[in-house]
């Protein structure tokens, strides 16, 4: 929870993150939330959203509760396709590491970002953690991508600071 927090925070400071196209439009939210994947005991896992404008003490509570109520409702539904618009969509990989991935897409694709972490690794003193995001490219481009990555290593550094 602690590093999908920082991933929600730095995809969030960048507006072409927060931008979809609905109906030949391009909209953009204030904030969108993110629905991440939750693992479930018997190997599936379900949908939760979180939203991360509030402080990291205000936020853990809260997405502690969120994760144990989506863990009981098991749902795999993120709402109808209007009320999915403004998500980010979160995936962790934690048993495996990987240098690439290829994310699935509906058809026709949609323009929510997908993000995706894995297993860290250990090269002598440093740690490297992989993590993806998949965008639609009419609204977000390398230079955009970057700045979601320099936001993260920033939201990163205050924890470790």
């Amino acid at each position: 929870l602690s590093f999908l927090y920082c991933v929600s925070r730095a995809a969030n400071q960048v507006p072409e993150l927060r931008q979809r196209i609905w109906k030949g439009e391009i909209i953009e939210y204030q904030n969108c939330p993110t629905s991440h994947t939750v693992a479930l005991p018997d190997g599936t896992y379900c949908y939760c959203m979180l939203r991360s404008e509030k402080p990291f003490q205000e936020y853990l509570p809260e997405a502690v509760q969120a994760q144990e109520a989506a863990k009981r409702q098991q749902s795999l539904e993120d709402g109808t396709e209007e009320e999915s618009l403004p998500l980010l969509f979160v995936s962790s990989l934690p048993w495996i590491t990987y240098d690439g991935i290829v994310q699935p897409t509906p058809s026709p694709a949609d323009s929510n970002p997908r993000i995706t972490w894995g297993r860290y690794r250990r090269e002598g003193t440093r740690a490297f953690l992989p993590v993806s995001l998949l965008c639609h490219h009419a609204l977000v481009d390398g230079l955009h991508m970057a700045r979601f990555y320099q936001n993260l290593e920033a939201e990163l550094e205050r924890w470790s600071g």
